[in-house]
């Protein structure tokens, strides 16, 4: 059987859904506070690789569709920006911002991976650095947030 294209977007659609659907319960106050039931669960694409060159792919482009198509608040969905962003994904993805439900949201390589390197963290890892809860940063399979 081949895999179309179609077939890979249908599956994120359906990975999106099954990602909203997932309910938290929590305190009458902190679902007032936070529109319901966050679960703060992150897909972060693009950025670049340990030698600077675009990570950005043809599943990239497939989950910004996806996201476009399903337009949920979950997952939060960020896309790294680094100087080598191809400006036909950026165009596309200011396009999904248009639509008015708040993402993608967009983080900056140019900040984020010397903030890190300052911090101690090796090049390696500060490249492969994702997004977790709200806005916060780390590197997979390396931090753990509490």
């Amino acid at each position: 059987m081949k895999f179309s294209e179609q077939n890979a977007l249908e599956l994120l659609e359906h990975f999106y859904l099954k990602v909203f659907s997932i309910i938290k319960l929590r305190s009458a106050s902190h679902t007032r506070t936070q529109m319901g039931y966050p679960t703060y669960q992150n897909l972060c694409v693009g950025g670049q690789t340990t030698n600077g060159k675009d990570a950005t792919n043809p599943l990239t482009w497939l989950c910004l569709s996806a996201l476009a198509e399903i337009r949920l608040s979950e997952p939060n969905f960020y896309i790294r920006l680094h100087p080598g962003t191809p400006d036909d994904f950026l165009q596309e993805a200011l396009k999904v911002v248009r639509l008015g439900f708040g993402m993608p949201a967009f983080v900056n390589d140019e900040v984020i991976i010397p903030a890190l390197e300052l911090r101690g963290v090796s090049h390696e890892d500060a490249v492969n650095y994702s997004t977790v809860g709200c806005v916060e940063v780390l590197v997979p399979g390396k931090w753990v947030i509490g």
